[in-house]
């Protein structure tokens, strides 16, 4: 008779589970009366009934396989709270017969996948991020179906734009929009015993993948959280003794916030013909995070003359504009740090005299750009306006002024006398007449 108990670490229960059990060998000098009839389990104790055992004398004193019999017991670790990875289950068999008994016992360690993930942010160009997922066990058991899922609120993001970067073998990457959350997932191809789709202890999978901003990255906030949520299994496919893990992780994507912003100063206002207009282009990052790459750029329209030379920098790198020949400026910034306001100055003279029968009221209008490696091209303000993103203005006071005088260049005349009249105009004021 052989009688084995499972170890009980719960109250409710046993920890180990009877599924099968049967004779699978017996030697050949051994007969049993009773087919190993194995009576249904009480609580936590199996029976096992072999009956009458004969061992038949051979020549050989040792023993060996031809004195065995080889019973074999199919149990699962029952799911419990208790059962957890380290643990150790104890199974001991005690064999009963006629004038004696025999023990043995064997340990069971539980062994269980654990899911570590990582997730971050790892670039952002024009308004596209790159996302990296890091999948891990670290635990002492194969993970099975391993996946995730990721949402991105669409008031941000824009749905459709995943792009796979790099992607282990054995694994998809799809998206879904459902109630303005496009959600990105990672799934299995759908073999989950292959090779290649298991999470094996000790083994990570990384995958990268990129996201679209919408307004090129100028979404309106400083900084907008994202959580991946992953999961892996403790068996491969669809069983109900499968034990499901968890994890989580978070990053957050951090924003510049450019604002530029263009004034001028000058000796008149309004301005005259022959002054000098110096332009102030404030760039500030009112953000979270450094801005990048950054490039100011601006090209004063006619009438208006440039004046080669007379950029100053800001502790930026003047690319255009104290050359020779530049007709516009550029201004190029490695980083300006969240907080932090960068200028740029140059001017342009009013031309003496002012050009008529142009198109436009008589003012200088223009617009600065500023660009950066994380977000799309933003134009410069007028502060001095209530309009957003509005052209800075400069009034021109330039008229014409016209001048004609009269002279017979005589004292005196008579009758049928030829008087010759000598007429005299021209213009004394600052600006050009035509049509005269």
């Amino acid at each position: 008779m052989l009688i084995d108990t499972f170890e009980a670490l719960a109250p409710n229960g046993p920890s180990l589970e009877f599924i099968s059990g049967s004779i699978i060998f017996i030697g050949d000098n051994v007969s049993t009366s009773e087919p190993a009839l194995t009576v249904p389990p009480a609580g936590n104790t199996l029976t096992v009934d072999l009956g009458s055992v004969i061992n038949v004398a051979d020549a050989n004193p040792g023993f060996d396989q031809n004195d065995t019999i080889v019973y074999e017991l199919v149990a699962r670790v029952v799911e419990l709270p208790a059962n957890v990875s380290g643990t150790v289950l104890n199974n001991s068999v005690n064999l009963d017969f006629f004038g004696g008994s025999e023990t043995a016992n064997v340990d069971v360690e539980i062994v269980e996948p654990v899911l570590g993930v990582s997730k971050r942010f790892t670039d952002l160009t024009e308004g596209v991020a790159t996302i990296e997922v890091v999948l891990s066990n670290s635990g002492n058991a194969a993970g099975y179906e391993t996946g995730f899922s990721d949402e991105f609120d669409e008031t941000f993001w824009v749905p459709g734009s995943l792009n796979a970067v790099e992607l282990p073998p054995g694994f998809e990457l799809s998206e879904s929009s459902t109630g303005l959350v496009t959600t990105v997932t990672l799934q299995t191809a759908g073999a989950p015993s292959k090779a290649e789709e298991v999470l094996d202890p000790g083994e990570a999978i990384t995958v990268v993948f990129t996201m679209q901003l919408r307004d090129g990255g100028v979404v309106g906030v400083n900084q907008i959280d994202n959580t991946v949520d992953a999961t892996t299994s403790s068996l491969p496919g669809s069983d109900s003794a499968e034990r499901i893990y968890t994890a989580d992780a978070t990053d957050s994507l951090f924003f510049a916030e450019l604002a530029l912003r263009k004034r001028w100063t000058g000796p008149n206002n309004p301005a005259l013909p022959g002054d000098t207009i110096r332009y102030r282009l404030e760039l500030e990052n009112s953000g979270a995070a450094a801005a990048t790459e950054v490039l100011i750029s601006d090209q004063p329209f006619a009438p208006a003359l440039f004046q080669t030379g007379s950029v100053a920098g800001g502790g930026g790198t003047v690319v255009i504009g104290n050359s020779p020949g530049d007709e516009l400026i550029e201004v190029s910034f490695t980083s300006i740090a969240a907080g932090t306001t960068v200028v740029v100055e140059y001017d342009v003279l009013v031309p003496l005299p002012y050009p008529d029968g142009l198109s436009q009221a008589e003012q200088l209008v223009n617009q600065a750009a500023a660009d950066s490696r994380e977000q799309r091209g933003s134009v410069s303000d007028d502060p001095d306006t209530a309009d957003p993103d509005d052209a800075t203005i400069v009034t021109v006071l330039a008229d014409p002024l016209m001048t004609v005088a009269k002279d017979d260049q005589i004292q005196s005349t008579g009758p049928g006398d030829t008087i010759e009249y000598r007429i005299q105009y021209g213009n004394v004021g600052n600006q050009n007449a035509t049509g005269v």
